[in-house]
């Protein structure tokens, strides 16, 4: 993961990963410009990636009281 110019490794082991990026505010018109982002970086890594904006993510994290809740919503899927 990036923390602004510094980039940190950690070991997941056999954990599933799930991929989600949150970023301040999307708008339906730059779709494209994220997608094509995400898509890249599926390829790259093998692992299905969404983005959510902070509302979207308040809204989740507001109506799943828990991590199965959250999962079973849709948004995220455990891949190995």
């Amino acid at each position: 993961m990036f923390m602004g110019d510094l980039e940190i490794s950690i070991d997941i082991g056999s954990r599933h990963v799930l991929s989600l990026v949150v970023v301040r505010e999307l708008f339906i018109g730059t779709y494209t410009e994220y997608s094509e982002a995400l898509f890249e970086t599926f390829e790259e890594t093998g692992h299905p990636c969404i983005a959510l904006d902070y509302g979207e993510l308040h809204d989740y994290t507001t109506l799943c009281p828990d991590q199965g809740t959250l999962l079973g919503a849709g948004i995220l899927r455990p891949h190995s």
